[in-house]
């Protein structure tokens, strides 16, 4: 398989789990707590500190927000 179709897939499989996690997002539907690779999880607490700069004032943080940062952390 040559890396433009893998690029194809990731992008296909992404988007597929942004939209089953819906509003809550990608990041916060994932319990840090229960993950079993440590690298996995400090990935995951580095792309959730990152995204909680753009959080508004109640706290959220827009699902697409955190789809981009679990993509530049490599978690999608």
């Amino acid at each position: 398989m040559d890396a433009k179709r893998r690029m194809e897939i990731e992008a296909e499989m992404a988007s597929r789990i942004v939209t089953a996690c819906g509003d809550t997002g990608v990041l916060k539907a994932v319990d840090n707590d229960k993950l079993h690779d440590e690298n996995v999880k400090i990935r995951h607490k580095n792309a959730m500190k990152e995204a909680n700069k753009f959080a508004d004032k109640n706290g959220n943080i827009d699902p697409r927000v955190q789809a981009i940062f679990a993509r530049m952390y490599g978690l999608i």
